[in-house]
């Protein structure tokens, strides 16, 4: 049994949902990209049911033994570093890797959750008004969003608040716990990365939001037609994805 497989267990037996004769507990996994140095800050992960994710654990392992490596690093693998460097230039391999990974996503997640912040926007918001204070830093502003998104997303199908995994070592994660606990949002835990496979999965979501919404910040994206191809089949997961421009960021101000 493996690491992430133990997580789901134990929660699973304090977050239990009654559905007819099922027990249906779903998870969520989350992770970061880009930063207060970047264009853009982005959270993004995937929700599914622990049966679901136990599949994906297996399929998953597999594929990356396939291809010779140890696990997705979505920046080591972009720029074709560490375990991907003899990968470089070989785009029918690389193609081929991000195309199979995508696929086990496709049918093993149940929804995709994400949201970023231009640090332009957030900067600027920061210094007319208590942003900073009032919804944290970028990473926490965009964990907490992700987080009520999913809240939203149970809430609509009458379904018990999914248990949320976030990185072990992510910035601000005293401050986003302690702000999810203000919510009532308390089906939150974080883990050390490499001993879930699911964080992988959300590696690669935060990573392709965070090129979008730089890409787009520098004027790169002009239409959908120019979304890149890894985010375009990803889309293919129903999802809930949110942009947090000033408008939205001075509303939060004013309602909190």
């Amino acid at each position: 049994m493996t690491t992430s497989t133990q997580g789901h267990l134990r929660i699973a037996e304090v977050l239990p949902h009654q559905a007819g004769d099922c027990i249906v507990v779903f998870f969520g996994y989350f992770d970061e990209s880009g930063g207060p140095d970047n264009a853009a800050v982005c959270v993004g992960g995937w929700v599914s049911t622990r049966e679901q994710w136990t599949r994906f654990e297996d399929e998953w392992a597999e594929m990356l033994h396939a291809f010779g490596v140890s696990a997705l690093h979505m920046n080591e693998f972009a720029h074709s570093r560490g375990e991907y460097s003899d990968w470089k230039g070989d785009e029918p391999r690389r193609r081929e890797f991000l195309s199979k990974l995508i696929g086990i996503i496709g049918r093993r997640a149940r929804r995709g959750f994400g949201a970023s912040v231009y640090m332009s926007d957030y900067n600027a918001v920061a210094e007319i008004s208590d942003l900073r204070e009032r919804c944290g830093e970028p990473y926490v502003l965009c964990g907490v969003n992700c987080v009520k998104m999913v809240q939203s997303w149970a809430e609509h199908y009458g379904m018990e608040m999914p248990a949320c995994f976030f990185e072990n070592g992510a910035p601000g994660k005293g401050d986003l716990l302690n702000r999810l606990s203000d919510l009532g949002l308390r089906t939150i835990a974080f883990a050390q990365k490499p001993a879930y496979l699911e964080f992988q999965a959300a590696d690669l979501v935060a990573y392709e939001i965070f090129k979008m919404s730089s890409d787009t910040h520098k004027g790169r994206v002009r239409s959908l037609d120019g979304l890149r191809a890894p985010l375009v089949a990803l889309d293919a997961v129903p999802g809930s994805y949110v942009v947090l421009g000033k408008e939205r960021l001075l509303e939060m101000c004013q309602d909190r």
